[in-house]
Protein backbone atom coordinates (compact mmCIF):
# COMPACT_ATOMS: atom_id res chain seq x y z
CA UNK A 1 0.00 0.00 0.00
CA UNK A 2 2.85 2.42 0.86
CA UNK A 3 4.58 1.56 -2.42
CA UNK A 4 1.44 2.42 -4.40
CA UNK A 5 1.05 5.78 -2.68
CA UNK A 6 4.71 6.57 -3.27
CA UNK A 7 4.37 5.68 -6.96
CA UNK A 8 1.34 7.91 -7.29
CA UNK A 9 3.19 10.77 -5.58
CA UNK A 10 6.25 10.47 -7.86
CA UNK A 11 4.03 10.18 -10.92
CA UNK A 12 2.26 13.39 -9.98
CA UNK A 13 5.61 15.15 -9.49
CA UNK A 14 6.88 14.04 -12.91
CA UNK A 15 3.70 15.24 -14.67
CA UNK A 16 3.92 18.59 -12.87
CA UNK A 17 7.54 19.08 -13.87
CA UNK A 18 6.90 18.09 -17.51
CA UNK A 19 3.87 20.33 -17.84
CA UNK A 20 5.89 23.28 -16.58
CA UNK A 21 8.41 22.64 -19.37
CA UNK A 22 5.83 22.70 -22.20
CA UNK A 23 5.45 25.95 -24.14
CA UNK A 24 2.04 27.53 -24.23
CA UNK A 25 0.36 27.72 -27.66
CA UNK A 26 0.85 31.14 -29.17
CA UNK A 27 -1.86 32.67 -31.33
CA UNK A 28 -0.81 33.30 -34.92
CA UNK A 29 -0.36 37.03 -35.36
CA UNK A 30 -1.08 38.24 -38.88
CA UNK A 31 1.07 41.05 -40.28
CA UNK A 32 -0.54 44.46 -40.41
CA UNK A 33 -2.11 45.29 -43.78
CA UNK A 34 0.19 47.10 -46.17
CA UNK A 35 -0.19 50.70 -47.17
CA UNK A 36 -2.70 51.56 -49.86
CA UNK A 37 -0.94 52.23 -53.17
CA UNK A 38 -1.87 53.92 -56.42
CA UNK A 39 -0.65 52.81 -59.83
CA UNK A 40 -1.49 53.44 -63.48
CA UNK A 41 -0.54 51.60 -66.66
CA UNK A 42 -0.42 52.90 -70.22
CA UNK A 43 -1.97 50.67 -72.90
CA UNK A 44 -1.80 53.49 -75.45
CA UNK A 45 -4.77 54.98 -77.30
CA UNK A 46 -5.56 51.91 -79.39
CA UNK A 47 -4.84 49.48 -76.55
CA UNK A 48 -2.08 47.81 -78.57
CA UNK A 49 0.14 47.60 -75.47
CA UNK A 50 -0.42 44.67 -73.08
CA UNK A 51 1.02 45.21 -69.61
CA UNK A 52 1.89 42.57 -67.00
CA UNK A 53 1.88 43.67 -63.35
CA UNK A 54 3.04 42.14 -60.05
CA UNK A 55 1.28 43.50 -56.97
CA UNK A 56 4.07 42.76 -54.49
CA UNK A 57 6.83 44.60 -56.36
CA UNK A 58 5.01 46.86 -58.86
CA UNK A 59 7.14 45.28 -61.59
CA UNK A 60 5.70 45.70 -65.07
CA UNK A 61 6.46 44.34 -68.51
CA UNK A 62 4.83 45.57 -71.69
CA UNK A 63 4.62 44.11 -75.18
CA UNK A 64 2.56 44.26 -78.36
CA UNK A 65 -0.56 42.17 -77.73
CA UNK A 66 -0.89 41.28 -81.43
CA UNK A 67 2.52 39.60 -81.82
CA UNK A 68 1.33 36.12 -80.84
CA UNK A 69 -1.34 33.77 -82.15
CA UNK A 70 -1.49 30.81 -79.75
CA UNK A 71 -0.63 30.36 -76.07
CA UNK A 72 0.29 26.91 -74.72
CA UNK A 73 0.25 25.75 -71.10
CA UNK A 74 3.98 25.76 -70.27
CA UNK A 75 3.79 23.18 -67.45
CA UNK A 76 5.18 19.68 -68.02
CA UNK A 77 1.66 18.33 -67.52
CA UNK A 78 0.13 21.05 -69.70
CA UNK A 79 -2.52 20.14 -72.26
CA UNK A 80 -4.16 23.49 -73.07
CA UNK A 81 -3.89 25.87 -76.01
CA UNK A 82 -5.68 29.21 -76.46
CA UNK A 83 -6.00 31.70 -79.29
CA UNK A 84 -5.27 35.44 -79.16
CA UNK A 85 -8.88 36.55 -79.17
CA UNK A 86 -7.83 40.21 -79.00
CA UNK A 87 -7.04 39.89 -82.72
CA UNK A 88 -10.53 38.47 -83.40
CA UNK A 89 -9.08 35.08 -84.23
CA UNK A 90 -11.21 32.03 -85.01
CA UNK A 91 -10.37 28.31 -85.04
CA UNK A 92 -12.30 25.33 -86.35
CA UNK A 93 -11.83 21.58 -86.18
CA UNK A 94 -12.20 19.95 -89.59
CA UNK A 95 -12.69 16.52 -87.97
CA UNK A 96 -10.28 14.97 -90.42
CA UNK A 97 -6.72 13.81 -89.79
CA UNK A 98 -5.82 14.13 -93.48
CA UNK A 99 -3.68 17.27 -93.44
CA UNK A 100 -3.24 17.49 -97.21
CA UNK A 101 -6.99 17.34 -97.89
CA UNK A 102 -7.74 20.66 -96.13
CA UNK A 103 -7.54 23.37 -98.80
CA UNK A 104 -10.09 26.04 -97.78
CA UNK A 105 -12.62 27.03 -95.12
CA UNK A 106 -15.69 25.93 -97.06
CA UNK A 107 -18.10 23.88 -94.96
CA UNK A 108 -16.18 24.26 -91.72
CA UNK A 109 -17.46 26.10 -88.65
CA UNK A 110 -14.93 28.36 -86.95
CA UNK A 111 -15.42 29.57 -83.40
CA UNK A 112 -13.96 31.57 -80.49
CA UNK A 113 -12.46 30.50 -77.18
CA UNK A 114 -14.19 31.31 -73.92
CA UNK A 115 -12.71 34.32 -72.14
CA UNK A 116 -12.10 32.27 -68.97
CA UNK A 117 -9.22 30.35 -70.58
CA UNK A 118 -10.39 27.01 -69.22
CA UNK A 119 -9.41 23.98 -71.30
CA UNK A 120 -13.03 22.95 -71.70
CA UNK A 121 -14.01 26.30 -73.25
CA UNK A 122 -11.17 26.49 -75.77
CA UNK A 123 -11.84 25.39 -79.35
CA UNK A 124 -8.76 23.16 -79.42
CA UNK A 125 -9.38 21.73 -75.96
CA UNK A 126 -6.97 19.14 -74.62
CA UNK A 127 -3.94 18.35 -76.75
CA UNK A 128 -3.58 14.62 -76.30
CA UNK A 129 -0.47 12.58 -77.01
CA UNK A 130 -1.64 11.45 -80.42
CA UNK A 131 -2.28 12.83 -83.89
CA UNK A 132 -5.19 15.26 -83.65
CA UNK A 133 -7.65 16.44 -86.20
CA UNK A 134 -6.65 19.26 -88.54
CA UNK A 135 -7.59 22.74 -87.33
CA UNK A 136 -8.20 25.76 -89.54
CA UNK A 137 -6.92 29.00 -88.01
CA UNK A 138 -8.23 32.43 -89.00
CA UNK A 139 -5.71 34.92 -87.59
CA UNK A 140 -8.10 37.86 -87.93
CA UNK A 141 -9.26 40.40 -90.47
CA UNK A 142 -6.08 42.50 -90.26
CA UNK A 143 -4.17 39.80 -92.13
CA UNK A 144 -4.45 39.37 -95.88
CA UNK A 145 -4.48 36.14 -97.85
CA UNK A 146 -2.45 33.94 -97.80
CA UNK A 147 -1.13 34.92 -94.34
CA UNK A 148 -4.57 35.02 -92.72
CA UNK A 149 -5.59 31.36 -92.91
CA UNK A 150 -3.49 28.40 -91.76
CA UNK A 151 -4.03 24.74 -91.05
CA UNK A 152 -2.62 23.15 -87.94
CA UNK A 153 -2.28 19.61 -86.61
CA UNK A 154 -0.83 18.39 -83.29
CA UNK A 155 1.40 15.33 -83.46
CA UNK A 156 2.59 14.87 -79.88
CA UNK A 157 2.27 16.23 -76.37
CA UNK A 158 5.08 15.15 -74.05
CA UNK A 159 6.45 16.42 -70.73
CA UNK A 160 8.99 18.47 -72.68
CA UNK A 161 7.21 19.82 -75.75
CA UNK A 162 4.18 20.05 -78.03
CA UNK A 163 4.88 18.91 -81.58
CA UNK A 164 2.83 20.31 -84.43
CA UNK A 165 2.78 20.81 -88.15
CA UNK A 166 1.40 23.83 -89.96
CA UNK A 167 0.99 25.33 -93.41
CA UNK A 168 -1.04 27.93 -95.23
CA UNK A 169 -4.20 26.62 -96.84
CA UNK A 170 -2.43 26.65 -100.21
CA UNK A 171 0.17 24.31 -98.61
CA UNK A 172 2.97 26.87 -98.72
CA UNK A 173 5.10 27.38 -95.65
CA UNK A 174 4.77 23.78 -94.48
CA UNK A 175 6.81 23.08 -91.35
CA UNK A 176 6.94 20.64 -88.46
CA UNK A 177 8.17 22.10 -85.18
CA UNK A 178 8.18 21.78 -81.41
CA UNK A 179 6.93 24.22 -78.80
CA UNK A 180 9.09 23.47 -75.76
CA UNK A 181 7.72 23.32 -72.22
CA UNK A 182 10.07 25.14 -69.88
CA UNK A 183 7.89 24.99 -66.74
CA UNK A 184 9.21 28.52 -66.11
CA UNK A 185 6.44 30.57 -67.73
CA UNK A 186 2.69 30.27 -67.39
CA UNK A 187 2.39 30.07 -71.17
CA UNK A 188 4.57 29.47 -74.21
CA UNK A 189 3.56 31.71 -77.11
CA UNK A 190 3.50 30.83 -80.80
CA UNK A 191 3.16 32.89 -83.97
CA UNK A 192 2.50 31.70 -87.51
CA UNK A 193 4.83 34.41 -88.80
CA UNK A 194 8.28 33.48 -90.12
CA UNK A 195 7.26 29.85 -90.72
CA UNK A 196 6.38 29.45 -87.06
CA UNK A 197 8.14 31.18 -84.18
CA UNK A 198 8.19 30.96 -80.38
CA UNK A 199 7.76 34.18 -78.40
CA UNK A 200 8.24 35.19 -74.75
CA UNK A 201 6.14 38.33 -74.21
CA UNK A 202 5.42 37.74 -70.51
CA UNK A 203 7.51 37.55 -67.31
CA UNK A 204 8.24 34.20 -65.66
CA UNK A 205 5.13 32.77 -64.03
CA UNK A 206 5.74 33.97 -60.45
CA UNK A 207 6.62 37.51 -61.58
CA UNK A 208 3.14 38.64 -62.61
CA UNK A 209 -0.35 38.50 -61.17
CA UNK A 210 -2.54 40.48 -63.58
CA UNK A 211 -2.39 41.58 -67.20
CA UNK A 212 -3.97 44.58 -68.92
CA UNK A 213 -4.86 43.63 -72.49
CA UNK A 214 -7.49 43.19 -75.20
CA UNK A 215 -9.64 40.08 -75.40
CA UNK A 216 -12.95 38.81 -76.70
CA UNK A 217 -16.02 38.05 -74.62
CA UNK A 218 -19.03 36.18 -75.92
CA UNK A 219 -22.31 37.91 -75.16
CA UNK A 220 -25.83 36.90 -76.14
CA UNK A 221 -27.89 38.69 -78.77
CA UNK A 222 -31.44 37.30 -78.86
CA UNK A 223 -30.08 33.95 -77.76
CA UNK A 224 -27.28 33.92 -80.31
CA UNK A 225 -23.59 34.25 -79.38
CA UNK A 226 -22.26 37.73 -80.03
CA UNK A 227 -18.49 38.36 -79.90
CA UNK A 228 -17.50 41.62 -78.25
CA UNK A 229 -13.95 42.98 -78.20
CA UNK A 230 -13.02 44.55 -74.86
CA UNK A 231 -10.08 46.05 -73.02
CA UNK A 232 -9.72 44.76 -69.51
CA UNK A 233 -7.71 42.75 -67.02
CA UNK A 234 -6.85 39.06 -67.00
CA UNK A 235 -5.30 37.18 -64.10
CA UNK A 236 -2.41 34.73 -64.21
CA UNK A 237 -4.73 31.75 -64.03
CA UNK A 238 -1.84 29.33 -63.45
CA UNK A 239 -1.14 30.63 -59.94
CA UNK A 240 -3.50 33.52 -59.13
CA UNK A 241 -7.16 33.60 -58.05
CA UNK A 242 -9.65 36.43 -57.74
CA UNK A 243 -13.26 37.46 -57.19
CA UNK A 244 -15.29 40.67 -57.08
CA UNK A 245 -17.44 42.20 -54.34
CA UNK A 246 -19.62 45.23 -55.14
CA UNK A 247 -21.43 45.67 -51.83
CA UNK A 248 -18.58 46.19 -49.35
CA UNK A 249 -16.66 49.47 -49.10
CA UNK A 250 -12.98 49.31 -50.00
CA UNK A 251 -11.86 50.27 -46.49
CA UNK A 252 -14.04 47.52 -44.98
CA UNK A 253 -12.53 44.68 -46.99
CA UNK A 254 -10.23 42.91 -44.52
CA UNK A 255 -8.18 39.73 -44.59
CA UNK A 256 -10.85 37.96 -42.55
CA UNK A 257 -13.51 39.08 -45.04
CA UNK A 258 -11.38 38.03 -48.02
CA UNK A 259 -10.95 34.54 -46.57
CA UNK A 260 -14.73 34.03 -46.66
CA UNK A 261 -14.97 34.69 -50.39
CA UNK A 262 -14.93 32.05 -53.12
CA UNK A 263 -12.11 32.75 -55.55
CA UNK A 264 -11.66 31.47 -59.09
CA UNK A 265 -8.69 31.01 -61.41
CA UNK A 266 -10.79 31.94 -64.45
CA UNK A 267 -8.68 34.20 -66.65
CA UNK A 268 -11.45 36.82 -66.80
CA UNK A 269 -12.09 36.92 -63.03
CA UNK A 270 -11.44 40.68 -63.10
CA UNK A 271 -12.58 41.20 -66.67
CA UNK A 272 -13.67 44.44 -68.30
CA UNK A 273 -16.97 45.66 -66.80
CA UNK A 274 -15.33 47.60 -63.95
CA UNK A 275 -15.75 50.40 -66.47
CA UNK A 276 -18.58 51.42 -68.79
CA UNK A 277 -19.11 53.94 -71.58
CA UNK A 278 -21.21 56.94 -70.58
CA UNK A 279 -22.97 58.09 -73.74
CA UNK A 280 -23.93 61.43 -72.16
CA UNK A 281 -20.26 62.39 -71.70
CA UNK A 282 -18.85 60.17 -74.45
CA UNK A 283 -16.27 58.89 -71.97
CA UNK A 284 -15.56 55.78 -69.96
CA UNK A 285 -16.40 55.79 -66.27
CA UNK A 286 -15.21 53.28 -63.70
CA UNK A 287 -17.25 51.43 -61.11
CA UNK A 288 -15.11 52.15 -58.06
CA UNK A 289 -17.50 50.09 -55.91
CA UNK A 290 -16.20 46.94 -57.64
CA UNK A 291 -13.65 45.64 -55.16
CA UNK A 292 -11.48 42.82 -56.47
CA UNK A 293 -9.97 40.37 -54.01
CA UNK A 294 -6.84 38.71 -55.37
CA UNK A 295 -4.76 35.83 -53.99
CA UNK A 296 -1.31 35.75 -55.57
CA UNK A 297 1.18 32.91 -56.11
CA UNK A 298 2.64 33.41 -52.61
CA UNK A 299 -0.80 33.05 -51.01
CA UNK A 300 -0.99 36.79 -50.17
CA UNK A 301 -4.40 38.45 -50.32
CA UNK A 302 -4.90 41.86 -51.93
CA UNK A 303 -7.81 44.19 -52.54
CA UNK A 304 -7.97 46.36 -55.65
CA UNK A 305 -10.33 48.91 -57.16
CA UNK A 306 -10.15 51.02 -60.30
CA UNK A 307 -10.29 54.81 -60.08
CA UNK A 308 -9.92 56.07 -63.64
CA UNK A 309 -9.40 55.05 -67.26
CA UNK A 310 -7.74 58.29 -68.42
CA UNK A 311 -4.41 59.92 -67.68
CA UNK A 312 -3.93 63.55 -66.66
CA UNK A 313 -3.94 64.58 -70.33
CA UNK A 314 -7.34 62.96 -70.87
CA UNK A 315 -6.04 60.06 -72.94
CA UNK A 316 -7.88 56.77 -72.57
CA UNK A 317 -6.21 53.39 -72.11
CA UNK A 318 -4.52 54.42 -68.85
CA UNK A 319 -6.24 52.43 -66.08
CA UNK A 320 -5.51 53.87 -62.64
CA UNK A 321 -6.13 51.68 -59.63
CA UNK A 322 -5.73 51.53 -55.85
CA UNK A 323 -4.65 48.35 -54.14
CA UNK A 324 -3.56 47.13 -50.72
CA UNK A 325 -2.11 43.99 -49.15
CA UNK A 326 -4.54 42.52 -46.63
Amino acid sequence: MNISLRNIFFGWMILSLCSSCLKEDNAVVLPMPGDSKLFAVDQQDNYEHQVYFKLQTQDTLGSDFAKWDLAFDDAQTGVGCWMNSGKLMLIGNTNTTNFESVKDTNGFKLNWDGSDWQVQTSVIGKIENMTSGVYIVDRGYKYTTPNRFFKLQFLQNTANYYELKMARLNDSGFVTMKVNKSNVYSYSYFSFDNNGSILFPEPVKNNWDIQFTRFLVILSNNGKPFPYLVTGVQINSMNTMACVDSTTAFENVTYEFAKTKTLTNARDAIGYDWKYFDFSTQKYKVRSNYIFIIKDSAGIYWKLRFLDFYNTLGKKGNPKFEYQRL
